[in-house]
């Protein structure tokens, strides 16, 4: 699962000019080959979004499972004409910007219920903005189980990247967090 998920920092934080172009293709044919990445929609050339990047985790973390986005807790909860408007994870997040239309609606929730990413607010998931490096060390740190060493040497972002450095997440990565 670690080399996988160092991929990520591959295919999220580098462009091709940052990767030796052989190394590149390779971690883009893994991708494609594992179902993580649809080759359709991926754009070598473009920085991904935080919707996208939270589909890429969602669907290595949930390979082999139902995927099938079930709403009907938000239909019984807050009525069919409110799931258009919010996404509602558990019993108070709520996301101003994510409705049940966006594709990566399943993934973001999937992402933010289980501790993965939070929203840049409370009420704003910011699905369109691009990821930052610091946001991907934050995602890598927290599905590997370092969160509270994170938190205990900084939290975000200085203490997630100290991490990701010392548990070696970032080596070979020439990226900074505000990348």
């Amino acid at each position: 699962v670690l080399s996988v998920i160092m991929l990520f920092s591959i295919l999220t934080v580098a462009n091709a000019a940052d990767v030796a172009a052989e190394n590149y293709n390779k971690a883009e044919k893994f991708a494609f080959a594992l179902g993580i990445v649809d080759k359709a929609a991926y754009r070598a050339d473009a920085y991904l979004t935080r919707a996208e990047f939270s589909e890429l985790v969602y669907n290595l973390l949930t390979a082999g499972q139902d995927r099938e986005v079930k709403d009907s807790w938000l239909e019984d909860n807050f009525g069919e004409d409110t799931k258009d408007e919010l996404v509602v994870l558990g019993d108070t997040k709520i996301f101003e910007d994510v409705d049940i239309a966006v594709p990566q609606y399943e993934a973001i929730k999937y992402m933010v219920e289980n501790g993965y990413m939070n929203g840049m607010t409370d009420k704003h998931f910011g699905p369109g903005y691009n990821i930052s490096v610091a946001a991907v060390v934050k995602v890598m740190v927290n599905i590997l189980g370092y969160e509270f060493m994170a938190k205990d040497n900084g939290g975000f972002p200085t203490g997630y990247m100290f991490v990701a450095n010392k548990v070696k997440i970032l080596s070979g990565v020439s990226a900074g967090a505000n990348d």
